[in-house]
């Protein structure tokens, strides 16, 4: 998974964190002004830029000592969460780029899907637990399409 805990209580975000924060929502630009794919991915860019600050903030105001509790694990998972979903809806208010409509159509679902499987994992301290220690990444798709359109604070680059 993307999130993980270490001993001194420090969250460690991989890229691939960043990805599924930043596009969680879908790309609903019907009757929105098209802008170019230049500006998209600087939008973006600087959307995905605010996730890594926003989940820093999250990280220090769980103020872990030790090992995380399974409530404070949780919180993390539910706050990492809100954010995606925020920065999706950022992405969403942005319109579809004039190129390339399907690739950040499919983008943005997948990311929406992957942020909707992190919220998910909030659910309980249980589900928070399993989300953490798991291999599967929820945004490895939409890391992998933000990498292909050339979303690089997104990416898995």
């Amino acid at each position: 998974m993307l999130l993980t805990i270490d001993r001194g209580g420090v969250m460690r975000v991989r890229a691939t964190v960043v990805v599924l924060v930043m596009f969680a929502g879908a790309l609903g630009a019907c009757g929105k002004d098209s802008i170019s794919k230049t500006d998209f991915i600087a939008a973006a860019g600087k959307i995905c830029k605010g996730i890594d600050t926003k989940l820093l903030a999250l990280d220090k105001s769980v103020k872990v000592e030790t090992e995380p509790t399974p409530e404070q694990q949780q919180t993390i998972v539910k706050g990492a969460g809100v954010i995606f979903k925020d920065a999706a809806d950022e992405l969403t208010d942005l319109g579809l780029p004039s190129d390339d409509k399907d690739t950040v159509k499919a983008f943005v679902a997948a990311m929406h899907a992957g942020a909707d499987e992190v919220i998910s994992g909030g659910a309980t301290p249980e589900k928070s637990a399993v989300l953490l220690a798991s291999d599967k990444d929820p945004l490895e798709k939409a890391n992998d399409l933000a990498d292909e359109y050339g979303i690089t604070e997104c990416g898995k680059q």
